[in-house]
């Protein structure tokens, strides 16, 4: 969130989208109180839950497919880290939070190619749909995608990881430590591109509002038990 403060107007000048940028920045800062606190409570779910080995930078880019078979690579873990963090035992479910979240760099590379520009209209343009609506149906066939790829994922890694000898995570649990990670996970990547690729910000920042949203009631909650405060 101090990085967040940080990231003020003047420093999104040069960026595509800096107007959206700026209503999401202040949408989480709005709630960082809220979302501070709802953390220890995601924690909570996770004590007792298996930890092992993970890959640690789990994303689109490290699966290499191949006729008839798929390689992992580049288990070092994320950049950013220390060693002694990327060496840590985790919970599986970060991976899946980090597969999760390249789906939707997947559709902003996409959105953002050169030739995913909605071409304007020549002298004599040929009768068809407008550039507004192309590009509209572009990007809901986008948001489509980040829908359901997430959710075929989703669903293949529940089908295998219920039929583990000794689940990672109860049932009653997955919903909540999935949202923590993929929190931890779209600020880490708040952090990467702030530092290294700033006209990128705005993708983990629409994660983290996509985030905020889906646990808006547990922070509604919290800013209600806030308010009962002496």
């Amino acid at each position: 969130f101090s990085l967040l403060e940080a990231h003020t107007a003047s420093a999104m000048a040069d960026a595509p989208d800096s107007g959206s940028q700026a209503v999401a920045i202040a949408s989480l800062l709005d709630k960082r109180d809220a979302i501070l606190a709802l953390i220890p409570r995601l924690l909570q779910q996770g004590r007792g839950t298996l930890c092992e080995r993970v890959h640690g930078d789990f994303h689109l880019g490290q699966v290499l497919v191949t006729p008839g078979d798929v390689f992992i690579i580049d288990f070092e873990g994320e950049p950013a880290r220390t060693m002694d963090e990327r060496r840590r035992k985790r919970n599986p479910l970060r991976d899946v939070a980090g597969l999760l979240r390249s789906f939707d760099y997947a559709s902003a590379v996409v959105a953002r190619a050169p030739d995913a520009t909605v071409p304007a209209a020549g002298a004599n343009p040929i009768a068809g749909p407008s550039v507004d609506t192309v590009a509209q149906r572009r990007d809901i066939l986008l948001e489509r995608f980040r829908v359901e790829a997430s959710g075929a994922f989703l669903e293949a890694y529940r089908e295998v990881a219920a039929s583990a000898p000794r689940p990672w995570v109860d049932s009653k649990d997955e919903e909540a430590l999935l949202a923590l990670f993929l929190i931890e996970k779209a600020a880490y990547e708040v952090s990467y591109e702030a530092a290294n690729r700033p006209a990128w910000i705005g993708v983990p920042l629409r994660g983290l509002v996509t985030l905020a949203g889906r646990i808006e009631p547990a922070i509604r909650k919290e800013e209600d038990l806030d308010g009962q405060q002496p």
